[in-house]
């Protein structure tokens, strides 16, 4: 059996304030030591949309999976306090810092987000589509660490 595992960085070994995650401790790792009856094909990109995990399953669909689970959604769901098209701009002003100190405002007053509800939706039924009849397991956003 072919197990496909889509995800942003939940996936991904990293070091974060206060601590690290280590390859052997994901959860990807620690499936593929605990069923190796299973081939888990792992695609895991740090800081990527769903949209930019669809695109990359243009690739994996040809590995002929038998079950896909889902693991993504914080980068999109996340308050943001800009766009991209606005941190490129204040970037290139230099006012980072600034934009820093009022973040928390921002997000709060702006409820932006990368993706909207009904963009991630589709996007979800569009990756269903790309695997027809396949069973889909979709695996909820984490609570987010305090500031």
């Amino acid at each position: 059996m072919k197990v496909l595992i889509l995800t942003d960085s939940l996936s991904l070994p990293r070091a974060y304030q206060g601590g690290k995650v280590e390859w052997e401790d994901t959860y990807v790792s620690l499936l593929k030591r605990s069923r190796q009856d299973i081939e888990f094909i792992q695609v895991g990109i740090g800081g990527a949309t769903i949209a930019e995990l669809y695109r990359a399953l243009n690739y994996y669909v040809h590995a002929n999976p038998q079950l896909i689970i889902l693991h993504a959604g914080i980068v999109d769901c996340a308050p943001r306090a800009l766009t991209n098209f606005e941190k490129k701009v204040v970037s290139r002003l230099g006012l980072e810092k600034v934009v820093k100190r009022l973040s928390r405002r921002l997000r709060k007053a702006r409820k932006l987000t990368y993706t909207s509800r009904d963009n991630f939706q589709k996007t979800i039924r569009r990756i269903k589509n790309k695997f027809l009849e396949l069973p889909l397991v979709s695996i909820g956003i984490i609570p987010a660490r305090p500031e």
